[in-house]
């Protein structure tokens, strides 16, 4: 299930989508990899809205769980992937954000920073 509007789509969701694009991940290494490459700038990055987020992109069927897996004492890790509803959400976001520009220090940025998804 998809939005209407690609750009209605939070720009956190985006920024998870976008690094599901590049390969499975569990959210911790999405938080990790977000603040190594200043993506903390354009997303308000807070690691409870983004478990939260990863939710609710499983809910829409724009993200699934690949699998978890524990390491030692540290806490379970459940890795996801990008769904073909969520590849085509990020790629009609992204053409929308390029293509209309209503905010461009938020939109138009982060779409070209994801633009390579």
């Amino acid at each position: 299930m998809t939005t209407t509007d690609p750009l209605d789509v939070a720009p956190l969701a985006v920024a998870v989508l976008s690094l599901l694009a590049e390969r499975d991940m569990h959210p911790y290494e999405m938080i990790q990899t977000l603040r190594a490459r200043r993506e903390d700038q354009w997303v308000k990055l807070r690691p409870a809205s983004l478990y939260h987020k990863v939710d609710g992109l499983v809910a829409r069927g724009l993200a699934e769980v690949v699998g978890t897996e524990r390491d030692g004492n540290r806490p379970p890790r459940t890795t996801y992937r990008l769904t073909d509803a969520g590849r085509e959400l990020l790629v009609a976001w992204i053409s929308s954000a390029i293509t209309v520009v209503e905010n461009p220090y938020f939109s138009f940025s982060l779409a070209l920073g994801e633009l390579e998804a």
